[in-house]
């Protein structure tokens, strides 16, 4: 009704307008923030710059996928008179290959009508996915520096720069090579100029190596009309994505022009004020009613996300559950989220030590990104690990969500993440034998719980060793619930999600969808090997030879040799007993044989590492899977090449 009485009044009094210009104008050098950036997927900010895909030296990630929008939606189109901006997008950065030889995928500067939404892994750069590629309301304009030859999308080759409009095949490509002398993945720093001229409907890119001077020859042109392509307003950015190949993809800084508009016109009189005073009136009326709803959802969230809980350790019946924090506490905890604090990274957020103000107790704050996914993650998290307690799992303090970010609050772990510790210096031996086994029972108790103690069963699926953190003494606590699913115990639940992270997911997760507790079951044994050999699941790079790539197939191969002692991590030096060393090595096996049946549950495991159970026979070569058994030319290889087509959706493999 007062919409109604607001419309008279318009029409009854003549209004002058008032013309407003809305040129954009931004530059950031060294300086991006989360209040200035939208970060999806992958993204982060260290130090200042953009970080769009996982470092897998750092983290043992592929499929790595990310996207970073400025904050802010950008005028590029007037409706009424159908005029399209012109802009300049400058911007430096780099692509650092982490093998050596080959590299993947590479890097775009996009732009997109949503900031909710990002493309899948692979060849895709992440621009699009195969739900909007060739849909017309997708509304996708790139400019990508490719580093992958993919004959699916008709690249050029492994080295070139493209115009992508609505789809991954490029309209117009250069060899980045033969234009400018550039080798797009070495990791030099690079200028990219990206200039749109709307009255001659002109783009052009320009590119540089190491220097600032803007080139007088553009690298590669093409005319394009964007008044078909672009909304009024549109978000600006990048995007980034790795497979099965793997590389650093950083943007250090950014200058952004968007010009040539006619003016926004805006309604003004003194008039104005008494029916704007009427509009208010509207608007704060439906804000309470949005308001209060709200409040109520959040209280109601409240109840059922801070439950009370058994302790399962100490038997002294329940204790409160996880409580609410308020955004400031952690702000000033972390020191504003500082860089200084940064504790790591990983596929569902950052995670920063924080120091509490009122009585200067450590916590772990981890900063879930708040799209769509990270939504999901957050609550599946927070619902799920607040009921549970067990000394091998990281105790969840509270939560947060405020100023557009979700939070959790974990007690700190001073010794950080067993993939850490782990590989942290490859010359020096950090964890003795005597650690390694009390990590491993303790995973091992922790997965028994999960799968056989609770109310209802539940299934990790992402164990891995930057998911295993290590307290004061060096246990061993399992953290990261974001992907985990309840079940009931005589089922399991359904899905036909692709989830995990490559080198610790179940054969069967990938070729036949299935999920059960013996799929975190093999993602233990990996985990196992990894602890005793001090290799990665996947040993990459050019001087690791083939047979060593896979580590449960090269330590199968020296079970067959019955030379399975030489598996074991080098650095222990003779600071082991050889007996418990190989029963843990085969029990490593036998968790990663390729048919679920033939695995042991987790509370089997737990009994033979206890010397409560003997030791199963294991074959003495790796076995076949039954699913496999008719096409034996299945090859690691094969998989690879599939997923790297970003078939398969995470670094975190995952499709959530």
């Amino acid at each position: 009704m007062l919409f109604n009485v607001f419309w008279l009044l318009l029409n009854a009094f003549p209004i002058p307008l008032l013309s407003l210009t809305q040129d954009t104008s931004f530059s950031m050098i060294h300086d991006f923030t989360q209040e200035n950036m939208c970060l999806l997927g992958s993204s982060f900010i260290r130090q200042g710059d953009l970080e769009l895909t996982l470092d897998s030296t750092v983290l043992p990630v592929t499929f790595s996928v990310g996207r970073a929008l400025y904050n802010n939606m950008v005028r590029l189109r007037d409706p009424a008179s159908n005029t399209v901006a012109s802009f300049q997008s400058v911007f430096g950065f780099s692509i650092q290959s982490l093998t050596g030889v080959a590299a993947g995928d590479g890097l775009a500067f996009i732009i997109v009508p949503d900031d909710s939404s990002i493309g899948s892994y692979g060849g895709w750069l992440g621009v699009l996915n195969t739900t909007t590629l060739g849909n017309p309301s997708s509304r996708t304009f790139a400019v990508e520096f490719d580093t992958y030859d993919n004959p699916k999308f008709q690249d050029l080759n492994s080295n070139h720069v493209g115009i992508d409009i609505d789809t991954m095949v490029s309209s117009v490509s250069v060899d980045a090579w033969a234009g400018a002398g550039i080798n797009l993945s070495e990791g030099a720093n690079l200028t990219a100029w990206i200039d749109y001229d709307a009255g001659m409907k002109l783009l052009e890119v320009r590119l540089m190596q190491n220097s600032l001077q803007k080139p007088l020859s553009p690298l590669l042109n093409a005319t394009v009309d964007f008044s078909q392509l672009f909304d009024e307003y549109m978000y600006v950015g990048f995007s980034a994505a790795t497979g099965s190949l793997v590389e650093v993809h950083t943007v250090y800084s950014w200058n952004f022009t968007a010009t040539g508009l006619p003016p926004v016109e805006v309604l003004v009189t003194g008039f104005c004020i008494g029916v704007g005073g009427l509009l208010t009136l509207s608007l704060a009326v439906g804000l309470c009613v949005v308001v209060q709803r709200k409040l109520l959802r959040r209280m109601e969230l409240c109840s059922a996300l801070a439950p009370s809980y058994y302790d399962h350790d100490s038997g002294s019946g329940l204790i409160s559950g996880p409580r609410k924090f308020t955004y400031k506490e952690l702000s000033l905890a972390t020191k504003d989220f500082s860089s200084q604090r940064l504790l790591g990274m990983g596929g569902s957020g950052s995670v920063y030590k924080g120091v509490m103000p009122d009585d200067g107790a450590m916590v772990a704050v981890k900063c879930i990104s708040g799209d769509s996914k990270g939504k999901k993650e957050f609550l599946v998290e927070l619902s799920i690990i607040s009921k549970l307690r067990h000394r091998n799992l990281v105790p969840l303090q509270g939560w947060c969500h405020g100023k557009g970010q979700l939070l959790l609050v974990y007690d700190y772990m001073p010794n950080g993440s067993l993939d850490k510790l782990l590989f942290a210096n490859p010359e020096e031996c950090v964890l003795c034998w005597e650690r390694r086994s009390k990590i491993v029972i303790g995973i091992a108790a922790a997965l028994t719980y999960l799968h056989e103690e609770c109310e209802q069963r539940v299934l990790h699926r992402d164990v891995k060793a930057s998911n295993v953190m290590l307290d004061a003494s060096f246990n061993a606590r399992l953290g990261d619930f974001g992907l985990a699913r309840l079940s009931e115990h005589n089922k399991s639940p359904e899905t036909t999600e692709i989830v995990g992270t490559f080198g610790y997911m179940a054969p069967e997760s990938t070729r036949v969808g299935t999920l059960t507790e013996k799929s975190d079951v093999f993602s233990f044994g990996a985990v196992t090997l990894e602890i005793v050999c001090g290799r990665r699941p996947i040993q990459r790079g050019a001087a690791t030879p083939p047979d060593e790539i896979v580590l449960v197939d090269w330590v199968w191969g020296l079970h067959q040799k019955q030379k399975l002692l030489q598996a074991v991590d080098p650095r222990l030096g003779a600071q082991h007993n050889a007996e418990e060393v190989t029963k843990f090595l085969l029990v490593g096996l036998l968790c990663s044989h390729p048919d679920p049946d033939a695995r042991p549950t987790m509370r089997h495991v737990m009994q033979i590492l206890s010397e409560d159970a003997p030791l199963p026979v294991v074959p003495s070569s790796k076995p076949v899977p039954t699913y496999l058994a008719t096409d034996p030319s299945i090859r690691l290889h094969d998989i690879i090449t599939v997923e790297h087509d970003g078939l398969c959706s995470s670094s975190t493999i995952s499709s959530c």
